[in-house]
């Protein structure tokens, strides 16, 4: 989607979008990295390897900037404990985008994916689920346009 929205291939483009755990910087820093370990098979890594070459070219893509309609709004949707993406990456979706609005909504949670219904990741608190609930309220009035 970024790819595609720096390169102008989206026509018209978006005037909203949201991302609920963008995978912009990971959690474990030595993820890149995991091809050193040098498994045994190379397959076993290859899918983790390709995923942080994306990652490293959705970077560069925030790092050069992606021009976007003054009206543009994005909605990040993180959470605090998220095991997977570094919060840190919400500073880069911020800078990256130049001429909209990002808005963050952080989320008390230990999951990756804090708005999924299912349990893949361990029960959920009620706490977890009263910020789900608001979380999708949320992303319901962002995307209405009703939200600033």
């Amino acid at each position: 989607l970024l790819d595609m929205l720096a390169s102008g291939e989206l026509a018209p483009p978006p005037d909203r979008i949201v991302m609920v755990g963008p995978l912009i910087a990971f959690r474990n820093r030595w993820v890149p990295w995991v091809w050193l370990l040098g498994p045994f098979r190379p397959a076993s890594y290859a899918p983790l390897q390709q995923l942080a070459d994306l990652v490293g070219r959705v970077r560069r893509e925030l790092s050069s900037g992606i021009l976007v309609d003054p009206d543009f709004k994005l909605l990040v949707v993180q959470s605090r404990g998220d095991p997977t993406c570094d919060p840190a990456g919400i500073e880069r979706l911020r800078n990256g985008f130049r001429g909209g609005e990002v808005q963050v909504e952080e989320i008390v949670s230990h999951r990756h994916m804090p708005v999924a219904m299912g349990d893949e990741e361990g029960p959920w608190t009620d706490v977890e689920r009263a910020e789900r609930q608001r979380i999708l309220r949320a992303i319901s009035v962002f995307l209405s346009g009703s939200a600033s």
